[in-house]
């Protein structure tokens, strides 16, 4: 069976491994992985999945350094570059956390994109409900490719 201490909702990219970075074991974490740690009905589904049917206490969104969704992102939106094929889905769906505002760079659109990720999550009906129950926490994470985590709450 699986047990797993929390749920990742973390990036595809190849150099943010969870299970690595946590040095967890088989069954130990629940990850959900997509480029810029993006949403969609399919990952709601899956972070509700592990937090109701598997009882996980915790659901981190963890961002990284160098996000190359979020750098798309952030090159589409300030430096009007055009996005092709379905890049452009996930392009759309950052595209929110970066304004002129909050994201003066790449790094500030990572972290605006974490805490929103993060937002959209805890918005959710079904985890929005295991919160109010004491069942559930969210939080954001920053992962620097130096090997460091750093929890954002």
């Amino acid at each position: 069976g699986q047990d797993p201490y929390a749920v990742i909702v973390g990036c595809s990219d190849s150099r943010v491994t969870p299970t690595h970075l946590f040095n967890a074991g088989l069954g130990e974490l629940f990850e959900i992985r997509t480029a810029g740690n993006v949403l969609d009905d399919t990952t709601l589904g899956s972070i509700e999945y592990g937090a109701e049917h598997l009882e996980t206490p915790l659901i981190v969104v963890l961002g990284h350094e160098n996000c190359g969704a979020v750098t798309a992102t952030y090159d589409a939106v300030v430096k009007k570059q055009e996005v092709e094929g379905h890049i452009a889905d996930i392009v759309k769906r950052i595209t929110p956390s970066i304004t002129e505002t909050n994201a003066s760079s790449v790094e500030d659109a990572i972290y605006q994109n974490i805490k929103d990720v993060e937002e959209q999550i805890k918005e959710d009906a079904v985890i929005k409900e295991l919160i109010e129950e004491g069942k559930v926490k969210v939080i954001g994470a920053y992962y620097n490719l130096n090997g460091k985590v750093t929890f954002l709450d």
